[in-house]
């Protein structure tokens, strides 16, 4: 029985195909979009996209009529939704409780689920990392936890930045001897304050520095402390701006623009971001722009068919 339960496991449907031709989709696209680059460079008489140290990075984050539904067959929840960002943007998308479709934005720029339709192409030679609201850990040092995937990591660059995240109690535990004692790996998960633990599961992706950073609720954590908020909003302004936090000024230019999307529920934090994309009460979005850059945001809606079968109208701002 339990042979026969592996065998119907492993022939079960995947979706390989549908990844293949996904994939192929977007290399012809990315070809299109380099392509459409150079010749914006070579027509620009200002110099501007000259001062771009790589052509690539011209190649703006876009999502081109993309649909999503829940399940193949149903009523698409999200309808050719049109929009393009420039790289090196910061884009809050804002919305209460009570609005849905906020979480499922998030985790399709964060490529944890696919379209159903359309797509969303951000340029493949960038690094997407999606950091979700929960705060998740490995049974491992706290050292390990912060570097994962990256043992290499400069101590001195960490160090600085758990400085500048103003985590004491991480920086200490750090240098304390014996910390990364085989054994006691996760002990210091409960003897951390739940504030801190949140700083780590975000410090994890600034040590990771990816050049596109999409951040599920990153404020939820810190709602009765307004100044733990605002250290967390300028970091994330930082990030975008200084293409990485505690790296050397001098270097800069020659870095890949870093772009950050991030939710949030009260409208106040999204005055840091160049972006909004505003989830109202009724549905509609509304696409503000705070920045001299070009963000487009053409026509296209979200229809809340899954729920309550409202339409959500993207304008252009």
């Amino acid at each position: 029985r339990g042979l026969q339960a592996l065998v119907d496991l492993v022939n079960l449907p995947t979706d390989l195909e549908e990844q293949k031709a996904i994939a192929e989709q977007l290399a012809r696209i990315g070809r299109l979009s380099r392509a459409s680059a150079l010749l914006k460079r070579a027509e620009d008489t200002s110099g501007a996209s000259k001062m771009d140290h790589v052509t690539e990075d011209l190649i703006p984050i876009q999502l081109k009529s993309m649909c999503y539904s829940f399940q193949k067959g149903d009523l698409p929840f999200i309808q050719d939704a049109n929009y393009s960002f420039p790289q090196g943007s910061l884009v809050a998308v804002f919305g209460t409780s009570s609005n849905v479709g906020v979480n499922t934005l998030l985790r399709l720029l964060g490529q944890q689920i696919l379209p159903s339709g359309g797509y969303i192409e951000i340029p493949r030679h960038l690094r997407t990392v999606h950091v979700s609201s929960a705060v998740t850990f490995l049974g491992d040092s706290v050292w390990d936890n912060l570097c994962f995937g990256d043992p290499g990591t400069d101590r001195t660059r960490v160090l600085a930045l758990l400085e500048e995240m103003q985590m004491k109690e991480t920086s200490e535990h750090i240098v304390k001897p014996g910390a990364a004692q085989k054994g006691h790996e996760s002990v210091w998960q409960m003897s951390f304050t739940f504030t801190e633990l949140a700083k780590i599961h975000l410090a994890r992706a600034f040590i990771m520095n990816p050049e596109v950073l999409v951040l599920q609720r990153p404020l939820m954590h810190y709602s009765q402390l307004q100044s733990s908020r605002q250290l967390v909003l300028s970091l994330i302004r930082k990030h975008v701006d200084n293409r990485g936090l505690c790296l050397p000024a001098e270097t800069v230019q020659r870095r890949r623009p870093r772009t950050c999307f991030f939710s949030t529920q009260s409208e106040a934090d999204t005055l840091v971001a160049d972006v909004v994309l505003r989830v109202s009460k009724d549905g509609s979005i509304e696409a503000l722009s705070r920045s001299a850059g070009p963000c487009v945001v053409s026509k296209g809606r979200i229809d809340d068919a899954a729920f309550e079968r409202q339409r959500f109208l993207t304008g252009a701002s």
